[in-house]
């Protein structure tokens, strides 16, 4: 029996360590290549102070958490911590080439550290739901496989950058996901009213809850749990327009023209093979997937592509995060179908 559990608290270990492994991996790329703390309107230490541009300021979980972090951290620790970094010359260098000021530190050290935390977390519960839609066992290799897979493929969305809001996200999106497929709906409130206040896209969350729960619950609830989850998502809505009333910039930025011109950009219509491969892995045998992931399917891809037309860049891949994980466990759903049919074939 010891043997079984010093076995099974070693692959957990392992699990972590990998999973680990991969999001500093991304972590990395991000800041060597597509840059974290290159757009003036977002800078990591204005998001965290709340003098960021709109509407990326609106985007408050993660910032605030930083500032929390660093306010019930003694003064001495975050000194010492600065005072380590400025007398190394490599790390003095590093943060330099990476646009980054010494004497914040700590705040950087809190704000990766969420960022790793995120993606891990990320990783874990993707691959839990890409498990279940996929009817795969869930082991620890192929857990295992389908998490680290799921993580380094992040870097591909982002063509541009990494906003500080991303990685909480996708988690959080993610967790929300999980949760109301299992039906465990006070988790999955609690992850939506944390994914509210982290990116305005979770509304997307709502029409998913209550076409994925209609007749599990007799009438007068169920309309009281969707106006409940609604008027939460208008609040913070509202409470963030009004505390972040006096930064610059507009509640939102429209794109409209600027995405009619990219529809003829090379870089963009390169993608289009990309997009057609994604569709059709994603509706092979659609009858076939489970009912709640076509409903997130549905309510997650093609808004998104719609309000990124309007709001968004179409080629800044990291729009569509929030269907990501969907996208995934029913492109590898086909695949494995496809599979199937052709060992049957031969």
């Amino acid at each position: 029996m010891k043997t079984q559990q010093r076995e099974h608290l070693v692959q957990k270990v392992g699990y972590f360590l990998f999973l680990l492994v991969c999001s500093s991996i991304v972590l990395i790329l991000f800041l060597r290549h597509g840059g974290i703390n290159d757009d003036n309107r977002f800078k990591i230490l204005n998001m965290v102070d709340g003098t960021a541009y709109k509407p990326f300021v609106y985007r408050t979980l993660m910032p605030t958490t930083v500032r929390i972090l660093c306010s019930v951290t003694p003064r001495t620790v975050q000194g010492a911590f600065v005072s380590a970094v400025e007398r190394d010359r490599y790390l003095t260098d590093m943060f330099k080439d990476l646009g980054l000021e010494t004497s914040a530190a700590y705040q950087y050290l809190a704000t990766f550290f969420l960022v790793l935390i995120c993606l891990i977390c990320f990783g874990h519960y993707a691959a839990k739901l890409t498990l279940k839609v996929c009817g795969m066992m869930d082991s620890f290799v192929t857990r295992t496989l389908l998490a680290t897979t799921l993580i380094m493929a992040v870097p591909s969305f982002s063509m541009h950058d990494l906003k500080m809001y991303d990685p909480s996200q996708l988690f959080l999106f993610t967790l929300a996901l999980y949760f109301l497929e299992g039906g465990k709906l006070l988790a999955f409130v609690i992850s939506f009213a944390a994914c509210c206040i982290n990116k305005e896209t979770a509304v997307i969350l709502i029409p998913i809850f209550a076409v994925a729960l209609r007749g599990q619950y007799t009438s007068r609830k169920y309309i009281c749990m969707i106006l409940a989850l609604t008027g939460w998502y208008v609040f913070v809505e509202l409470l963030l327009v009004y505390l972040f009333r006096s930064n610059p910039g507009g509640t939102m930025e429209l794109h409209l023209l600027g995405n009619v011109g990219l529809l003829t950009d090379i870089s963009l219509s390169s993608a289009v093979p990309i997009w057609i491969i994604v569709l059709v892995l994603c509706l092979y045998r659609w009858a076939d997937k489970p009912a709640f992931y076509k409903v997130s399917f549905l309510f997650t891809l093609p808004p998104l592509v719609i309000l990124g037309m309007y709001f968004g860049v179409l080629n800044e891949w990291r729009d569509y995060y929030e269907a990501y994980p969907i996208v995934f466990g029913m492109a590898l759903h086909s695949i494995l179908s496809i599979k199937r049919d052709f060992a049957l074939k031969a």
